[in-house]
């Protein structure tokens, strides 16, 4: 429980994200991503999720013309680059002897 605690409180102090499910292949979301917007995930082959900050989703989601999307319902920009900044303190703590593994 120690490493899921650790890791949630340090998503928490990241800037707040979004994520979205765009009804269109990678190859036809990619070149509408604005700004920090990326590709998370790949649902399948109508199904891809973006993540980033909210105005570059909103502003992706703004270009998207006719393609169907679903808003998710994320606190954050999970799966993306804007949890890049919790990392090095995320391995540090893994690296410290903070986590132990019980037996049954």
């Amino acid at each position: 429980l120690d490493l899921v605690f650790m890791r949630g409180k340090l998503m928490d102090q990241l800037p707040r994200g979004e994520m979205a499910m765009v009804f269109g292949s990678s190859s036809e979301v990619m070149p509408l991503l604005q700004g920090n917007a990326q590709i998370a995930a790949y649902n399948g082959p109508k199904a891809t999720v973006i993540s980033g900050s909210l105005e570059s989703i909103e502003e992706t989601i703004n270009g998207l013309g006719d393609l169907p999307y679903n808003r998710l319902k994320t606190s954050h920009a999970f799966h993306g680059n804007m949890m890049s900044p919790m990392l090095d303190e995320f391995y540090f703590f893994i690296s410290t002897d903070n986590i132990t593994i019980r037996s049954s």
